[in-house]
């Protein structure tokens, strides 16, 4: 059974590193953050960022708005005064505002987006400070909590894309702050606009960001109960959280195989972290997107990948491939595309069913990069591959065909994939660190 709640230094482990850990390993629960300075609390279901409030609750959604001139103080005291007067059928801010037609269910999910980015960078320059997962816990504050596994993931936020946009402002700020400017700090900017968005008035839950805000009216909640604290927190191991998971994906194979495979992803990843990403930041414009249903290789591509810098995406929906690319070039980010093997069990995506994706993505987004995965012996299927114009087709390696040697023949397969991500990047670059035309 896994521990109810895992406990930290950031000391030990960037929070960065830890969001990251938290989003490959698709957990649910609450992350906390405690400093000098107060708290934090940033909420996940299934690796998914689904709500967070910023420290303190110093930053509020409302004030945020107002000041970017996205609703005016009137439009604000308007939607406050509804929330006050609604009782028990009282809506977060960014529904009532929605509701009154102030803002578009569009302008919800940017400055939801925007209020977790705040929070986020924010806690990248904390260096010290207690952090605690708890996997039970799913609550912003006593007003709002959720069931896990309850949020449409589709509602929720890819923590790699929130990670990517508070990463690229966390860097201009320290390169602004390093060649002199004045950068005030986000309380400073954003501070409350009127008393009456305070708690006091609203009961504290105009402070929280969640993704009820988008308008989602199927958010289970939960009476408001007090919870009892835990007698005993367990330190919190990344090693023992990828074990956990990869327990999980890999159930019918020995528990010495499955410590192989997790003692690899230790291996790949020795070294990495928040800063040496961060060097790379400056020259990295790449993001993979890998298409696929595989949990273990989802997995291993989103863990070998973090000690390149590159941000991976993993998804099973067809739509969703064109959302993501889109998002990455709208940041002038170039997305790598990686097609999953085809599968005949029914458990992924059948041969044509890849190739009718493939000649649509290739006629809408011909400027990005395909690579396309193929069980060994899929000869005619890695031919036509090559023949509709993917980069490379790679081998993978296929359990029914030899079980005994899975677990080795995977590894092989990642450190492969690991070394040929690394030059095709190294390729596609010119001198300045930019993609080459």
């Amino acid at each position: 059974m896994e521990p109810m709640a895992f406990t930290g230094d950031l000391e030990n482990l960037h929070i960065v590193d830890i969001i990251q850990l938290l989003h490959s390993t698709r957990k649910s629960g609450t992350f906390s953050v405690r400093g000098s300075r107060g708290e934090s609390r940033i909420i996940f279901s299934n690796g998914y960022i689904v709500a967070a409030n910023h420290l303190n609750s110093r930053v509020r959604i409302g004030s945020v708005m107002v000041k970017a001139d996205v609703i005016s103080i009137e439009d604000l005291k308007e939607a406050l005064e509804v929330q006050k007067n609604a009782g028990k059928d009282r809506k977060p801010l960014l529904v009532t505002l929605a509701k009154l037609g102030k803002i578009t269910n569009e302008e919800a999910t940017k400055w939801l987006k925007e209020l977790i980015g705040i929070t986020i960078v924010e806690l990248m320059d904390w260096t010290e400070g207690a952090f605690t997962f708890d996997a039970e816990a799913i609550a912003v504050s006593p007003q709002c909590s959720y069931l896990p596994g309850k949020m449409d993931q589709e509602m929720s936020l890819d923590a790699q894309m929130v990670l990517m946009d508070a990463l690229r402002i966390y860097d201009e700020r320290k390169r602004d702050r390093e060649s002199g400017k004045d950068v005030p700090s986000y309380e400073e900017m954003y501070g409350e606009v009127i008393p009456s968005e305070g708690p006091g008035e609203s009961g504290g839950v105009s402070s929280v960001i969640t993704v009820e805000d988008l308008g989602l009216e199927n958010v289970d909640r939960l009476e408001e109960k007090i919870r009892r604290p835990f007698s005993v927190k367990e330190i919190f191991d990344p090693l023992e959280i990828h074990r956990q998971h990869i327990r999980k994906i890999l159930a019918d194979f020995s528990g010495e195989e499955q410590d192989n495979f997790v003692s690899f992803l230790e291996k790949s990843t020795a070294g990495a972290g928040f800063h040496k990403a961060s060097a790379r930041r400056e020259g990295q414009a790449s993001a993979l997107i890998f298409f696929s249903r595989d949990e273990l290789i989802q997995h291993a591509f989103m863990t070998i990948c973090k000690d390149e810098g590159i941000p991976v995406f993993t998804t099973d929906g067809e739509d969703e491939i064109e959302h993501l690319m889109a998002q990455c070039l709208s940041k002038k980010i170039m997305p790598i595309l990686v097609y999953d093997s085809p599968e005949k069990s029914g458990r992924g995506f059948s041969a044509e069913q890849i190739t009718k994706i493939r000649h649509r993505i290739k006629d809408g987004y011909p400027q990005v990069p395909r690579i396309q995965l193929a069980f060994p012996l899929d000869y005619n299927f890695m031919l036509q591959s090559y023949s509709e114009g993917v980069s490379a087709v790679l081998p993978k390696p296929l359990k029914d065909a030899r079980k005994d040697t899975f677990i080795e023949d995977t590894i092989k397969f990642l450190e492969a994939f690991k070394s040929y991500i690394r030059s095709f990047l190294s390729d596609k670059k010119g001198p300045t660190g930019t993609t080459d035309n």
